[in-house]
């Protein structure tokens, strides 16, 4: 199968990935730097009220705990940007002769390959935004001949417009070689 267009997801839609778990990376950051600490009276003068006794030592656990909480949440959306960053960057849409292939996926078991051949698609289409404009990228939108229901939507494809085009004109000639065949 001869490749007529290849293309990948923008690179915004990484940056996107990265700059909002940066803003939960600060709201974590800020409270562990600047929450205040669990002290002995602000703690004794809690439990009173209840009629519990703390001793030292486990209020220095509460402290403890809180910081692993907290440092734990730290690296979890660490690794989940990693991994979110390296999966957008898998994501691709291949158009081809024999139809057209999104796929992506890190691991064995999360990755994707949906295969459509030119008898499976009734249309392509894409849609855009004002920053996807400016930025040309958009949202590819391939619709099978079952209906709506089948339809597979891909977000933040670079160049969508010509990506769309491609896939229409592969099956405008897909169309076009079933009537000669039937004609003849």
């Amino acid at each position: 199968m001869e490749i007529i267009y290849k293309i990948k997801k923008h690179w915004l839609s990484s940056a996107l990935i990265v700059f909002g778990n940066t803003l939960f990376l600060g709201i974590f950051i800020a409270m562990y730097y600047y929450m205040p600490e669990i002290t002995e009276n602000r703690v004794s003068s809690f439990l009173s009220n209840f009629n519990i006794e703390l001793s030292e030592s486990t209020i220095h656990v509460l402290v403890y705990v809180k910081k692993l909480i907290i440092l734990s949440l730290l690296v979890i959306v660490i690794l989940s940007t990693i991994y979110h960053v390296f999966l957008n960057n898998t994501v691709e849409c291949i158009v081809h002769t024999g139809g057209v292939t999104i796929k992506g996926g890190i691991l064995p078991w999360k990755k994707f390959e949906y295969n459509y051949a030119p008898y499976q698609i009734h249309n392509a289409s894409y849609n855009t935004s004002f920053w996807a404009w400016l930025f040309n990228f958009g949202t590819i939108n391939i619709d099978g001949t079952e209906g709506i229901t089948s339809r597979r939507s891909e977000y933040m494809m670079s160049n969508a417009k010509k990506l769309q085009a491609e896939i229409n004109s592969l099956v405008e000639s897909y169309k076009e070689s079933i009537n000669q065949t039937v004609q003849a």
